[in-house]
């Protein structure tokens, strides 16, 4: 008997013959969904020690988790969106994207390719009240990226391709806002709520 003979007899065997009645299975009780089920026991999470620092005036804390050989650091600005002038609305958020295109050094193709090197994630956003910048990296490789992450602080790029190609883009995401549901009303919400006069209830035109 080769095996395609032997796996169609296995098949044969195990499959229901014909008039045959099923095995009824046993069904376990429905919870009583009328009552809230009991809590079980608390758990304790650890958590680690959080050390506080200060350097140069710059305040810091550190965390540490011993196990993971890995480094995130982050640096905020208390300097946000809501901070733009009145008609130059989406300001400083072109100018933290522009900021992240590259250094005087390094345009944008080669900074992705020192990030890949290291092996670094280097991120710059910005928000409604602050600004940050993201660093993550393997311990071993965190003194160059660190230099890396640096030098886009320090000596930005500021390219004026840079700069009008993420103007286009901020115009495409106004008009792609405006041109969907989600988009539209959130527009009209913040300006509804805050008012058009309140830096929260400020909308980002083309012109602005």
């Amino acid at each position: 008997m080769n095996a395609l003979m032997l796996i169609t007899v296995l098949r044969l065997a195990g499959a229901p013959h014909e008039g045959s009645v099923p095995t009824p299975g046993v069904r376990a009780a429905a919870p009583d969904r009328t009552k809230q089920p009991a809590a079980g026991p608390e758990r304790v999470v650890p958590f680690p020690a959080i050390r506080q620092f200060s350097v140069h005036g710059i305040k810091g804390y550190l965390v540490e988790r011993p196990g993971l050989p890995v480094v995130r650091l982050e640096l905020s600005w208390n300097l946000g969106s809501a901070n733009d002038p009145a008609g130059k609305e989406g300001m400083h958020g072109l100018c933290v994207d522009l900021v992240g295109e590259g250094s005087k050094r390094l345009d944008k193709a080669a900074l992705e390719d020192n990030k890949a090197d290291l092996g670094a994630r280097i991120g710059i956003g910005a928000g409604r009240e602050s600004a940050s910048l993201t660093l993550s990296v393997v311990k071993s490789r965190f003194a160059p990226a660190l230099n890396l992450a640096a030098e886009l602080l320090t000596e930005p790029g500021l390219r004026a391709a840079d700069l009008e190609r993420l103007r286009g883009r901020a115009k495409a995401a106004v008009v792609q806002a405006r041109g969907n549901a989600n988009g539209a009303s959130e527009r009209a919400w913040l300006a509804a709520f805050w008012g058009r006069a309140h830096p929260y209830g400020r909308i980002i035109e083309e012109t602005s």
